[in-house]
């Protein structure tokens, strides 16, 4: 396995993570969504944790923030969509309120009680690395006193007060909601409900989070700049990534598979074609994503796959594109309203078009994710037996166990194709055949649990790879 060291050993990443961690949750909306940036800080890490352990922790941390960053996007679909009951039912209004309450508080626990650590790991360990290999860290404070605190030590301090702060405005708004009762006065109702002003509250929140995030993105691109700019710095830490890391390929492509394809095994899920209430539980631009994140993260063990990342982004447009089109219907609109209003005929006549191309786009991005693991099958699986004249044992064997794959894949793909023209058909004729939507959620279950059977003895197969070329090296 031929590694490909960045230049700047992953740093740049981290500043470009820092876009998506700045901005406030607020109402539990996130705008750009956190588990991006921590998905970029993960990246970013895969070089330099192999050479200290708080990063390899702070590696570890932020892969379980990306996971509940995409939970927390699964959530606001619930929140949203599920929890305000069907459209023209009618619902308990603080019901929605008072759960968004309960998950931002939970939110807020989390951030405080986990990403804080993680940034802590984080600084201490890049503050190690500094240390090791001679790039000077450790400077007078202001004052001129004798206690001296590295740039690393500083940034903790201020990561966690932002963390907290930002946390903090984001819960405090839907607090609000607590104030909301009524109280009797003889024959007279009184009303105190200072959760009518809940968009003022959370404009207020936005506007005091700003000059908190502002502040702490130039100190975090300081930071990193000025670790970036020392070049001798980084090309000792490359050298010693060279003599002391990369000599365990096997170790370090197996770390890498495994991460990745606990990404796609997640992703894959979102490929089930699974409503309630007329909204789509597992939608499709998280499924796109996930692909993506999971593609990339391989990076230089893969082919470029520019066909992928292009399917991938044309499902998440579509997926986008529908989510926003069927809550504009459902807002306006019954949903068989379009069965004799001409006017919500055109609106549900688009809903169905970008559903369609949804669905057309899922089983194109699955075959081109199929046809990125046979690439891997092909280059990191095969069958070696030791001994004299075994090389055309091992190539018979190694073909064998290639075609296997490729008839499972085969296989998935064929679900997944029949899921698709399943969904299509229910689109169309939902409201004529109310049971065609078992068609497409029964081949994608299927399909998924194929798929996670393949990916689970591809994995091993890769394990079983580097394990027999360490019992039979090559001449």
């Amino acid at each position: 396995m031929k590694v490909k060291i960045k230049k700047d050993m992953g740093l740049g990443l981290f500043m470009l993570a820092v876009i998506f961690l700045c901005n406030p949750i607020i109402g539990f909306i996130d705008v750009l969504p956190d588990c991006i940036g921590f998905l970029l800080i993960f990246n970013g890490l895969r070089f330099v944790a192999d050479m200290d352990e708080h990063l390899e922790a702070a590696k570890k941390r932020f892969l379980i923030l990306f996971w509940a960053g995409v939970s927390q996007i699964v959530l606001q679909m619930l929140v949203y969509n599920f929890l305000q009951g069907a459209p023209g039912e009618e619902t308990n209004p603080y019901g929605l309120p008072s759960t968004v309450l309960s998950v931002s508080f939970v939110w807020f626990v989390l951030y405080v009680a986990v990403l804080i650590p993680s940034f802590k790991e984080l600084f201490l360990g890049l503050d190690r690395l500094c240390e090791r290999f001679g790039y000077e860290t450790v400077s007078c404070n202001r004052k001129g006193r004798s206690i001296q605190k590295s740039d690393g030590e500083r940034m903790i301090k201020k990561t966690a007060a932002f963390v907290f702060v930002i946390a903090l405005l984001g819960l405090l708004p839907e607090l609000s909601i607590l104030t909301s009762f009524e109280h009797y006065v003889g024959s007279s109702t009184f009303r105190f409900d200072w959760y009518e002003f809940i968009g003022m509250f959370r404009t207020l929140a936005v506007l005091f989070s700003l000059g908190f995030s502002v502040a702490w993105v130039i100190s975090f691109l300081r930071y990193f700049g000025r670790l970036k700019k020392d070049k001798p710095w980084i090309e000792r830490m490359k050298e010693h990534y060279r003599r002391e890391v990369l000599p365990k390929t096997g170790m370090l492509a197996m770390r890498r598979f495994s991460a990745a394809f606990v990404i796609l095994y997640v992703g894959i899920i979102f490929a089930i074609h699974l409503k309630m209430n007329f909204y789509a539980c597992l939608p499709g631009v998280i499924f796109a994503f996930l692909v993506c994140a999971g593609v990339s993260s391989l990076g230089d063990l893969l082919p470029p796959q520019r066909n992928t990342y292009i399917a991938a982004g044309a499902l998440a447009l579509f997926s986008v594109a529908q989510i926003i089109a069927n809550r504009i219907y459902l807002g306006q609109y019954l949903p068989d309203e379009s069965l004799f209003n001409p006017n919500a005929f055109w609106y549900y006549l688009v809903v169905q078009l970008f559903e369609i191309g949804e669905a057309v786009f899922t089983v194109v991005l699955v075959a081109y994710l199929l046809q990125t693991l046979y690439e891997i099958v092909k280059a990191y699986t095969g069958i070696r037996y030791g001994g004299e004249e075994s090389k055309s044992l091992s190539y018979s064997a190694t073909q064998k166990l290639h075609n296997s794959f490729r008839v499972r894949m085969y296989v998935i793909f064929i679900l997944f194709f029949i899921s698709a023209v399943g969904n299509v058909a229910d689109v169309v004729l939902h409201f004529h055949f109310g049971w065609l939507w078992l068609i497409p959620l029964c081949f994608s279950v299927l399909g998924v649990f194929f798929y996670q059977s393949l990916q689970h003895d591809l994995l091993d197969e890769i394990r079983y790879r580097y394990q027999s070329e360490e019992a039979y090296p090559k001449e």
